[in-house]
């Protein structure tokens, strides 16, 4: 089995623990599609970066009856750039539901664009982490 297949597994295995009603979910922003919130409970700072749970919660469902998102996400504050490490789509909003899919593969870092939600959650992360 491949390191990264495994690491999908138990992240799959960890979120089945976790129940989205347990986790302490701070608004951060609203968008066009959404709101977006964050578990600072669960912020783990390294040497460079911080890791911290994320849901996206959409006003409606996308043509995959995905409601809303658990992402865990990798921020480097002193580059500002992040990526996501694994995320869940769920048929209900506030990661409740069906899962339709999961992806544990790592994305690209990105740099959010400027005045956007993704920056706004950068921002957000960093300001409570001291790392910005």
């Amino acid at each position: 089995m491949s390191t990264r297949k495994f690491f999908s597994i138990a992240i799959s295995i960890y979120l089945s623990f976790i129940s989205p009603v347990v986790a302490n979910w701070t608004l951060v922003t609203n968008g066009y599609l959404g709101s977006v919130y964050l578990d600072f409970d669960t912020l783990k700072k390294n040497k460079t970066t911080v890791v911290i749970w994320q849901l996206q919660n959409f006003y409606k469902k996308d043509l995959n009856d995905v409601h809303s998102r658990r992402l865990l996400i990798e921020v480097d504050c002193f580059k500002d750039e992040r990526r996501v490490i694994y995320l869940s789509a769920h048929s209900e909003q506030m990661g409740r539901g069906v899962v339709k899919f999961v992806n544990g593969n790592a994305s690209d870092w990105e740099h959010p664009s400027p005045k956007s939600v993704g920056e706004s959650i950068l921002k957000n992360i960093c300001k409570k982490t001291n790392n910005s």
